[in-house]
C-alpha cells in the first residue's frame, strides 16, 4: 500500500535525518562506548532506544560509570509508574540543554519529543520508522543522525529476539543490510517502507498477513503490537507502588472500594479514583513479587518496603538480571 498520495514526491522534500547502520553486532559495553564517544565529541540531545528493560537498566548504569553527570542522563521504561513517566516526558520535551535519554519502546507512540541524534536497536521496520521520527522531529536544525545497530547479550542472543516475531525481524534486517551499506537520507529511507510490507505479505501466513497489513493501513498499533511480540509472554502481575503520600491516600480509598458491598456504590467509588490509581501501577513478573501481599487481584508494594523493590531513577528492581520484555 502507499503511505500517502504522491508519497515519493512528498518525501523528497523532507531531509531532516541521515540514517546509518552498524554492520557488526555489538554488546552493551560497545554501545556504551559509542554513545559516550558521540557525547564527548559534541554534546547534544541523544536518545538511545533498546528493546528490553533489562538492556535499558544495564546501559543506564554503564553510561553513568563513564563519568557522565546523572543530571545529564534521563531514563524511561514501563517499570516506572505512569505518573512519573508523564512528568519525565514533559521535562524531556521542554528541556533545552543537552542530555542522553535511555529508553524502551514506550516513546514510539504518541510521545512528542525531539532529539539531535537517535540510536535504535534493530526492530521491525515500522518500529524503526517510529524511533527515527524522534530525531530532528521539529526540523529546527540542519540534519539529525539515526544510528541503527544490533545489540546482543552475553549469551550471544539478540535482545530484539526476546520481544519481536522472527519473521518481522528477518524482513527488517534484510531490508537494512540491502539498503543501508552506506548512509541514507530521509527520502530514500522512508520509501523503503512499501517494499518492507510487500515482503511481509509474501512471508507471513495468509490469515495473519491480511490482518497485519489491514491493521497497519488503519494505524491500529495495538493490534500490530500483538502480532509483533513473541507469543509466549512471561506471567505478569500488576503492582500498586505506594511511593508518595498521595499514593498512600489512594490506596486507602481503594481498600474502601473493595470493602463496599453495594455494587452501584462500589462502581462509583472506583470510577472516582480509577485514573489516579492507575498512575501508580506497574506490571512485572509474578515471580518477582511473590512475597508481596495480594489485594483485590493485584500486588501491594507498601511504602516501608519500597527500597527493596523500587528505586527512584529506574523504577522496579528486577529480582533477576534477565532481559525483560517492556
Amino acid at each position: 500500500f502507499e503511505l500517502a498520495s504522491n508519497s515519493k514526491k512528498y518525501f523528497k522534500k523532507i531531509d531532516r535525518i541521515g540514517v546509518n547502520f552498524l554492520p557488526d553486532k555489538i554488546d552493551i559495553q560497545k554501545l556504551t562506548d559509542l554513545v559516550h564517544k558521540s557525547w564527548k565529541n559534541q554534546r547534544k540531545k541523544i536518545m538511545v532506544e533498546v528493546n528490553t528493560i533489562g538492556a535499558a537498566r544495564k546501559l543506564y548504569k554503564m553510561i553513568l560509570r563513564t563519568g557522565i553527570n546523572s543530571q545529564e542522563l534521563e531514563y524511561l521504561s514501563s517499570h516506572i509508574i505512569a505518573k512519573e513517566r508523564r512528568r519525565r516526558i514533559e521535562k524531556i520535551r521542554k528541556r533545552k540543554t543537552p542530555f542522553i535519554l535511555i529508553t524502551t519502546q514506550l516513546v514510539e507512540a504518541g510521545v512528542d519529543i525531539d532529539f539531535d541524534e537517535v540510536w535504535r536497536d534493530i526492530a521491525p521496520w515500522d518500529s524503526v520508522i517510529q524511533a527515527s521520527g524522534r530525531c530532528n522531529r521539529n526540523w529546527k536544525k540542519g540534519q539529525g543522525i539515526v544510528n541503527l545497530f544490533e545489540l546482543y547479550n552475553n549469551k550471544n542472543r539478540r535482545f530484539a529476539s526476546y520481544v519481536y516475531d522472527a519473521t518481522l525481524l528477518g524482513v527488517s534486517k534484510e531490508l537494512i543490510e540491502k539498503n543501508l551499506l552506506h548512509s541514507l537520507q530521509e527520502p530514500d529511507f522512508v520509501m523503503l517502507t512499501p517494499p518492507y510490507f510487500e515482503e511481509l505479505k509474501k512471508r507471513v501466513s495468509q490469515d495473519k498477513g491480511i490482518d497485519l497489513l489491514e491493521n497497519i493501513k488503519r494505524l491500529r498499533y495495538s493490534e500490530i503490537s500483538k502480532f509483533s511480540l513473541i507469543e509466549e509472554q512471561p506471567n505478569k502481575m500488576d503492582v500498586f507502588v505506594e511511593c508518595t503520600e498521595e499514593a498512600k491516600r489512594i490506596w486507602k480509598n481503594f481498600l474502601k472500594v473493595i470493602e463496599e458491598k453495594e455494587i452501584e456504590n462500589r462502581k462509583n467509588k472506583w470510577l472516582s479514583i480509577k485514573n489516579m490509581f492507575s498512575s501508580y501501577l506497574i506490571s512485572v513478573k509474578k515471580e518477582w513479587v511473590v512475597t508481596l501481599e495480594e489485594v483485590g487481584g493485584l500486588k501491594y508494594l507498601p511504602f516501608e518496603l519500597l527500597k527493596n523493590f523500587y528505586e527512584r531513577k529506574r523504577g522496579f528492581i528486577p529480582q533477576k538480571d534477565k532481559a525483560e520484555i517492556w
